[in-house]
């Protein structure tokens, strides 16, 4: 199932596999695996020890797409009962203002200034996204982004992120404009946002970018689309920045 998916979203579900397997015993079937029960029981157990919600819902969501598997298989005759998942309270987020991320930068080598400020402009994620970007997905003053769950998106560039992608020294075609390790950008950031004194990461320019728009009346589909959320649920958190958000609707009614 999740060969056809991103590599990121591969390379999780591999993970969350490998840990199962820790945990159960690498010989356990997944017969013995997938009844209702012991995936309560095994659910319980680990709420018990402080797991968070999202490792216990990520789990939960593997057992439910194993089952699907199985029938389809034949090794199961019919789908499981997997217990339904876990609400999850949005913890709040951080996000910078546009002086703080000049601030940031002031504290950050040269060589991360253009990717720091494309990120900062555009909301990409910054591994599955921001640091694939290459010249052919420019196109008419936007960006072709293949997003989470391989869904295309199209998003505008503004004079900044455009100056960022000048700034960059790789135009090669095919070849990622931003050759940027993850791990040097996020401990730069991490030295800058302490001398900053506000805790900043590569994923908290996607926050900004979101945030700001929110403040500045962008509807909530709109925003959306611009983020490729495929639930909107997720793009709600930043609309309590908005200003009056529902006044439109009102307005109708009258």
């Amino acid at each position: 199932y999740y060969a056809f998916k991103t590599e990121a979203t591969y390379a999780t579900a591999r993970g969350a596999m490998n840990r199962l397997c820790v945990l159960l015993g690498e010989s356990t079937l997944i017969s013995d695996v997938l009844q209702t029960g012991k995936i309560s029981r095994f659910i319980l157990e680990h709420k018990e020890k402080g797991y968070s919600t999202s490792y216990l819902n990520a789990f939960l969501q593997y057992f439910r797409k194993m089952s699907v598997m199985c029938v389809r298989w034949g090794i199961l005759t019919v789908e499981v009962d997997i217990p339904p998942q876990f609400k999850r309270e949005w913890t709040r987020f951080v996000w910078l203002s546009m002086e703080e991320v000049e601030q940031l930068l002031q504290h950050m080598p040269k060589r991360y200034h253009a990717l720091v400020r494309f990120m900062n402009s555009t909301g990409l994620r910054v591994r599955t996204e921001a640091l694939k970007v290459t010249p052919d997905d420019i196109q008419d003053g936007r960006i072709r982004v293949l997003g989470k769950g391989n869904k295309l998106r199209y998003v505008p560039l503004s004079a900044t992120a455009l100056d960022a992608i000048a700034a960059a020294p790789n135009k090669k075609s095919g070849e990622p404009i931003f050759k940027i390790p993850y791990q040097p950008l996020a401990y730069a950031m991490q030295v800058a946002s302490l001398r900053i004194g506000k805790k900043a990461t590569p994923h908290t320019l996607r926050h900004s970018f979101a945030s700001r728009l929110a403040q500045k009346g962008v509807d909530i589909v709109k925003l959306q689309e611009l983020m490729g959320h495929s639930d909107i649920s997720t793009t709600r958190r930043y609309m309590h920045l908005h200003p009056d958000w529902m006044s439109s609707v009102h307005n109708m009614l009258d």
